[in-house]
């Protein structure tokens, strides 16, 4: 499997028709590599090389595998940014399996004064119940 990671992802929801329509950097071993970007109109991903990069170089992210592999990080990216302005998002088993909704809207609880002993305590929770909790940036 490739090793890549892909960084700077913007989706553009509103745009999107057959495929998701975004834009990302492409980055292995801690370098960026290329560019890569969908249209959201049904066809395959564009990938452009980096400066001081050749094609070819990067002609490995041009193949139908990594292509769905690109879709679905781009997806899971967007349902977690999504999915966070309303509670702590939970993976296991590698998937996005529920949410802990907060108890008032995230612009209003962040101002509180609990809400950092809340997001801490409840993600100790749920770590405990064998979650992995995606946004504890918050």
């Amino acid at each position: 499997m490739l090793e890549f990671d892909l960084v700077k992802i913007k989706y553009f929801d509103g745009m999107s028709e057959e495929t998701p329509c975004f834009t990302a950097e492409i980055w292995e071993n801690g370098k960026q590599v290329a560019y890569v970007k969908n249209s959201g109109h049904g066809g395959g991903n564009q990938v452009d090389h980096m400066e001081g990069t050749s094609y070819k170089s990067v002609q490995k992210f041009d193949n139908l595998d990594v292509e769905a592999e690109i879709f679905g990080r781009v997806w899971l990216d967007f349902d977690i940014k999504r999915l966070q302005t309303k509670g702590l998002v939970l993976k296991k088993d590698g998937e996005i399996k529920a949410t802990v909704k907060f108890p008032i809207a995230i612009s209003k609880f962040k101002k509180h004064p609990q809400f950092k002993s809340w997001v801490d305590k409840t993600s100790a929770n749920m770590v405990k119940e064998g979650y992995e909790v995606v946004n504890r940036n918050l």
